[in-house]
């Protein structure tokens, strides 16, 4: 019943202070081109696609080593004819299947795998240029040289970081910005009722810097909607309870409401789906504001500890004003 209704349409935000403006979901395209599922066919991954745009969407998120390879080159085909209406995002770092040299943040990486990329989604530019996940090995002044490097040269029109820690893309705003060069324009994070972690200092770092923030998994990699296996802690069965009741409560899907959460919190959810069905529930939690006893139900069941210096800052609040 929940699901056979049409999504409503998703309504814009910004992309930080970019000036460009972008759906308020995200399409994650991890699963085209993966055997096994509904989307390892043009035809499925068109479906799907489709579905998307149909509801207003805008933004694609893929990777270099997503299905091998193949998802970019998927989603290179679909695109043709209709290009320009998307913000293509892609990401490197990870390394690709039979290729050595292809991993790590360094410049050959990046100039590499952005080759591959532009091949396989069969364009002139990635709008959006995702650092895949930090790595040690490279310093920070050298990673922001070679990104800028390929916004100048037209290549990327945006970067962005994913699964990095905190200070290093602190570092990266303050290097970009004493050196004249380009900045992230976006972070992504894993975030949802499961995963609350980035509200320790990601989260708030972002407010500070303006930067918009994406959720990568925001069903709690499935395990929220009925993927969870045995041995899963009873904290996440607890919190699949908790979107049920709250879902009946407002006649949505679960997946709904678990969007509906991330997006009050402020973020833009990356949606990944298998088949039209599927995507049109989890959509059905754009435009869906959670009545605030919902959404104080599901924070206090989703309570993460913020641990040092958090607790300690609370605790001395009421002594760090001056008294009258």
């Amino acid at each position: 019943m929940t699901g056979a209704a049409a999504p409503p349409r998703l309504g814009p935000v910004p992309l930080g202070g970019t000036g460009v403006q972008i759906s308020e979901f995200a399409l994650g395209t991890l699963n085209f081109g993966l055997p096994g599922r509904p989307t390892e066919t043009d035809a499925g991954c068109r479906a799907v696609l489709d579905t998307y745009q149909e509801a207003g969407g805008t933004v694609l998120d893929t990777a270099v080593t997503y299905a091998d390879g193949a998802g970019e080159s998927v989603l290179g085909r679909l695109l043709r004819g209709r290009r320009e209406q998307f913000l293509l995002g892609t990401k490197f770092g990870l390394r690709s299947t039979g290729l050595p040299f292809s991993g790590g943040l360094s410049r050959r990486s990046l100039a590499d795998a952005l080759e591959r990329s532009l091949r396989r989604l069969d364009t002139d530019r990635v709008d959006l240029l995702w650092v895949h996940a930090w790595h040690d090995r490279i310093h920070p002044e050298e990673l922001v040289r070679a990104l800028d490097e390929q916004v100048r040269a037209g290549k990327v029109l945006y970067a962005g970081i994913c699964n990095a820690p905190a200070w290093v893309v602190s570092r990266h705003q303050t290097l970009a910005a004493e050196r004249d060069r380009a900045p992230f324009s976006a972070m992504q994070v894993e975030y949802s009722l499961l995963q609350r972690d980035a509200e320790r200092e990601l989260l708030p770092m972002a407010r500070a810097f303006g930067l918009p923030v994406f959720a990568w998994s925001p069903l709690g990699r499935g395990r929220l909607v009925g993927a969870a296996g045995p041995g899963e802690p009873p904290r996440t069965a607890a919190l699949a309870g908790a979107l049920e009741l709250a879902g009946r409560e407002l006649g949505l899907p679960a997946a709904a409401v678990a969007l509906a959460y991330v997006r009050a919190k402020g973020l833009i959810p990356v949606v990944g789906a298998s088949d039209p069905a599927q995507l049109g529930a989890s959509l059905r939690g754009a435009g869906a504001p959670l009545p605030s006893t919902v959404l104080d139900r599901l924070d206090a069941a989703s309570a993460v500890d913020l641990g040092w210096p958090h607790d300690f800052l609370r605790a001395v609040a009421g002594r760090m004003t001056p008294q009258s």
